[in-house]
C-alpha cells in the first residue's frame, strides 16, 4: 500500500534555502547600484514571476537581470553565479526526511514552480 502513496517535496524554501538578501548583496558588488536599489529594481522587474510562469527563457532572465541591475562586463555564467546566491544551500533536515520517506518505501518526487533559470543554477 505504501508504494501507491506519492510524497511530493517542493524545492524552493523546502529542500533548498532561499535568500534574496544574499543575492542583493552579491549583485551590489558587481553593479553601480547599491543593495537597496538592486532590491527595488529586481522586485519591480517581476523576473522571478515571469520565469516561474515560463513567460521568459533562462537566457532572457539572465540578459534582463544584467541590464536592469547594471551588471556590466559579466559573462552569462558570472551572472548565473550572482543569481546563485538566491539559493545558499540545502535544508539538511528536509533532505534527511525525504531520504527517510523514500527508504520507508514511499514513492518520492519533486514538485516546483522554479523557473528554467533556477533549474540551471541548481544543476551546478
Amino acid at each position: 500500500m505504501k508504494r501507491k502513496t506519492l510524497v511530493l517535496f517542493d524545492v524552493g524554501a523546502v529542500l533548498i534555502k532561499l535568500s534574496y538578501g544574499n543575492f542583493y548583496r552579491e549583485a551590489a558588488k558587481h553593479s553601480a547600484l547599491d543593495e537597496k536599489a538592486i532590491e527595488k529594481t529586481y522586485l519591480e522587474s517581476v523576473l522571478d514571476d515571469r520565469t516561474n510562469k515560463g513567460d521568459i527563457t533562462a537566457e532572457q532572465f539572465f540578459r534582463e537581470l544584467q541590464e536592469r541591475l547594471q551588471l556590466k562586463g559579466l559573462t552569462q555564467e558570472e551572472i548565473g553565479g550572482v543569481a546563485e546566491h538566491k539559493f545558499p544551500g540545502e535544508i539538511a533536515e528536509m533532505i534527511a526526511l525525504k531520504r527517510k520517506v523514500h527508504e520507508a518505501g514511499y514513492a518520492v518526487g519533486l514538485l516546483s514552480n522554479i523557473g528554467e533559470e533556477g533549474h540551471r543554477i541548481l544543476q551546478r
